[in-house]
């Protein structure tokens, strides 16, 4: 079994901007969780925990989706191109 490290961030009242989760969902981010492995061999992609979880309220990103309700949205290391750069900036700055 592999060891990790998670760092939660209290967010909500930092100013960060809305995430677009795939183009399904605006998430507003109040909580940010980072799940990272000690010993990773350096970042992926750019980013160094294996994944991030953005929990806040959400809205759908077209007319007609989904209505205003809470989520939380996990970005994988794996998938770059859903991480922003200011997620991936805050990321690096908690690094174990």
């Amino acid at each position: 079994m592999v060891d990790t490290i998670t760092i939660r961030l209290e967010v909500k009242d930092r100013g960060f901007p809305d995430i677009t989760y795939r183009n399904r969902r605006f998430v507003t981010p109040e909580v940010i969780t980072f799940v990272c492995v000690p010993g990773n061999p350096g970042p992926g992609h750019g980013i160094y925990p294996v994944r991030a979880e953005v929990e806040g309220p959400c809205r759908g990103a077209r007319p007609g989706m989904h209505g205003p309700r809470r989520t939380t949205e996990r970005f994988y290391r794996g998938w770059p191109q859903d991480w922003t750069d200011w997620l991936i900036a805050l990321a690096s700055a908690q690094w174990p």
